[in-house]
């Protein structure tokens, strides 16, 4: 510091160092979101295995929910294609958009084992908790573990 510990405008510099470092480290976080969300959403294939086109109408609550588990801490899973890490399985139906859990290749091979069963229910209610907690209305499918998402109390 400049001055002694008890003066002012010693105080304020170090408040305002503080918050433009904390705008810094916002815009940085904000735009490795937007890359990291861009490269997920890439990804994304509809019901036939095409690329989903933003002037898709599914395209909107795809990005929105994607969006939502990104910000939440989710990896969004390429689960029809290229996907083989596990996380967020956002499928685009003729529907509408359906959400479930995917599992690692390592245990996704493994559909006959009750831990993987398990497992897949487990997770898919805490995915489908989590995007309750975040506004969205959930529907299941007849699949254990996958839900029809719908626009909720969102804003």
């Amino acid at each position: 510091m400049d001055g002694p510990p008890d003066d002012p405008s010693a105080r304020k510099r170090t408040l305002d160092q503080l918050a433009a470092e904390a705008a810094l480290l916002i815009a940085e976080s904000t735009a490795q979101f937007q890359r990291d969300l861009a490269e997920q959403l890439q990804q994304q294939r509809d019901e036939s295995l095409n690329r989903i086109d933003p002037g898709d109408p599914r395209w909107a609550l795809l990005v929105e929910v994607a969006s939502a588990l990104v910000k939440a801490g989710f990896r969004i899973d390429d689960c029809l294609v290229a996907g083989h890490l596990g996380g967020a399985c956002l499928l685009v139906t003729p529907n509408g958009l359906v959400v479930r859990w995917s599992q690692h290749d390592l245990s996704g091979y493994q559909f006959d084992r009750p831990d993987y069963r398990q497992i897949q229910q487990i997770m898919g209610k805490a995915l489908a908790e989590v995007l309750r907690a975040l506004g969205f209305r959930l529907t299941p499918t007849k699949f254990p573990g996958s839900y029809l998402v719908s626009r909720g109390t969102r804003e």
